[in-house]
């Protein structure tokens, strides 16, 4: 593993554990019988250095510095301040683009000028409403997008279930999303990670759609971002066309955009998106109740 996807890796999985001067940050939430490790609300206890609930890029660039410093720190195995190709265990090709003065040996400057150019263009990828700031919104998005699997034709639907679930109501069929049963119907359709960062995710994504402009990292790692954004888009995208073929053929059908909304939900933020998308229904698609908190 070379010191770029050593960084990167670190935020792969639900059960975060990244080390910056010996210390393990971890924040973990209880959800019944079971703990959870939240990705995306560790990265944010990690980085958030003001403790102003977003991290800045000024914030990114000392987590990248102090992690790379612990990270050559722990390989550097004759001390000599760098870290050789034996002590990176890379491939010679990939040793020889880090080493910018060819001089066989990787410092902590190499690391992060290349890191530092990667997570730049990672932050203006997350950033999506542009305030130079990533809040646990945006960090959601990023255990989504480095957690979930792709989508494939075997696992985007099974049995041909719609994620609105479907009753009878006094006037006609109502067809609601309910968000107790959001995050399992999101794993079935091949998306991975915390109930937290399904909610936030698909509703940040669904709310601003998928980016197509990508920065080059040269590995292709944002285009991998990207992609996944574009599957939770278009997967969410095609339930809602699902719904309205629902109301187009029969003119007494309604739909309740969210049922049993709650906090960190992010209920309100995506009823208004798909409310937006199915306006020509005019008054046969409602809101529901919804919490406004963390709209």
């Amino acid at each position: 593993m070379n010191p770029i996807s050593a960084i990167t890796t670190g935020l792969r999985s639900q059960n975060l554990e990244m080390k910056v001067n010996q210390t393990t940050a971890r924040q973990e939430v209880q959800k019944g019988q079971e703990t959870e490790t939240s990705t995306f609300q560790s990265v944010l206890n990690l980085l958030d250095a003001d403790g102003d609930g977003a991290i800045s890029t000024g914030e990114v660039r000392k987590g990248l510095e102090l992690f790379v410093t612990s990270f050559v720190g722990e390989r550097d195995l004759n001390g000599d301040q760098g870290l050789g190709i034996e002590e990176t265990g890379i491939h010679p090709a990939a040793f020889q683009h880090l080493d910018a003065d060819a001089d066989n040996i990787l410092n902590e400057k190499e690391i992060i000028q290349e890191a530092g150019r990667i997570l730049d263009g990672l932050f203006s990828v997350l950033d999506v409403n542009g305030d130079d700031l990533l809040g646990r919104e945006e960090l959601a998005i990023l255990e989504l997008l480095f957690g979930g699997k792709p989508l494939s034709e075997g696992n985007a639907e099974i049995g041909g279930d719609m994620v609105f679930n479907r009753r009878l109501g006094p006037e006609g069929e109502v067809l609601e999303l309910d968000m107790e049963t959001l995050p399992e119907r999101m794993r079935r359709a091949g998306f991975q990670g915390s109930d937290n960062a399904l909610y936030y995710a698909l509703a940040h994504v669904y709310k601003y759609g998928p980016d197509p402009e990508m920065p080059d990292d040269g590995a292709g790692s944002l285009a991998e971002l990207n992609t996944r954004r574009q599957e939770l888009y278009q997967w969410f995208d095609r339930e809602i066309e699902k719904a309205r073929a629902v109301l187009k053929a029969n003119p007494k059908a309604s739909l309740t955009a969210i049922a049993n909304d709650g906090p960190d939900r992010c209920g309100f933020r995506l009823g208004e998106a798909i409310l937006e998308r199915l306006a020509d229904f005019g008054p046969r698609v409602r809101l529901g109740e919804v919490f406004t908190e963390n709209a």
